[in-house]
């Protein structure tokens, strides 16, 4: 597996000519990233491929259980409506028929307030999500409903904006049985944020970004995790190295074939 690695590194699938992605699949690796050398020390999650339509739509998404295209864990496959938005989401575990699928749900806005979920085959609906937006297009809050019970409240969200710029968020999470298990304060600049505090914890991590928008690091304390990436002639990621406090981590190695230009 190790020698398939260097292979798709130094020979990414780019058989054919255009900037339009018809497949991409990337293996995970643990691993040192130091002065642009890699070095991989064993991979740690199994496969994983995403296909596109000729548009550009993303159609579907494949786990492998050791090798790529070889035995099937788990996928996801992806319909649209006639505004091209996504309509369902079919989950199926290993070969065979979908176990189960999401139905999703717009306003005029073309924002997501609806989620519904049901067991195949017999189509049983199993619970609902709710999704409330403010007027910048931000989550205010997330609900779920099981067996038309009332909507439970799971997030919670709060901004403060400077015009139509985002300065602020507390954001708090909630399990199932109302059990508050998350509170955080984040702080942004150019619409990124730039500090995250954990109000439960008491700790906060400060992030950066490359030029391109990319995440660079976070930093807590005296942790910092680091980011590192390589592109293709498209702009891409073949590459995306997440390094823990400046020893080593996970690795994703991505390969690409694109549609054929006209």
């Amino acid at each position: 597996m190790k020698n398939l690695f260097f292979i798709y590194l130094l020979f990414p699938f780019t058989l054919c000519l255009g900037q339009q992605v018809k497949y991409s699949h990337y293996n995970t690796y643990i691993g040192t990233y130091k002065n642009g050398k890699l070095k991989i020390i064993d991979m740690i999650a199994a496969p994983r491929t995403s296909f596109y339509d000729s548009t550009g739509r993303y159609v579907s998404n494949t786990l492998y259980n050791d090798s790529l295209f070889g035995e099937v864990q788990q996928s996801f496959e992806y319909t649209y409506d006639a505004l091209n938005r996504k309509e369902r989401e079919y989950y199926t575990w290993g070969n065979g028929a979908p176990n189960s699928f999401i139905h999703y749900y717009y306003d005029s806005l073309d924002q997501n307030i609806r989620q519904e979920f049901y067991d195949l085959p017999d189509t049983t609906l199993t619970s609902v999500k709710f999704f409330n937006y403010d007027k910048h297009g931000n989550l205010l809050t997330k609900t779920q409903s099981f067996n038309n019970n009332p909507p439970i409240l799971l997030k919670e969200n709060t901004y403060t904006y400077a015009g139509d710029s985002l300065e602020s968020c507390i954001s708090t999470t909630y399990s199932l049985n109302g059990v508050l298990t998350e509170k955080e304060e984040i702080i942004y600049q150019n619409n990124k944020p730039v500090q995250e505090t954990d109000l439960l914890k008491k700790e906060t991590t400060l992030l950066s970004y490359y030029p391109s928008g990319r995440l660079k690091s976070r930093e807590r304390d005296n942790y910092k995790d680091e980011y590192f990436y390589e592109v293709d002639a498209y702009g891409n990621v073949t590459l995306r190295a997440e390094i823990f406090n400046g020893i080593e981590g996970e690795i994703r190695v991505f390969s690409y074939e694109y549609y054929e230009s006209e």
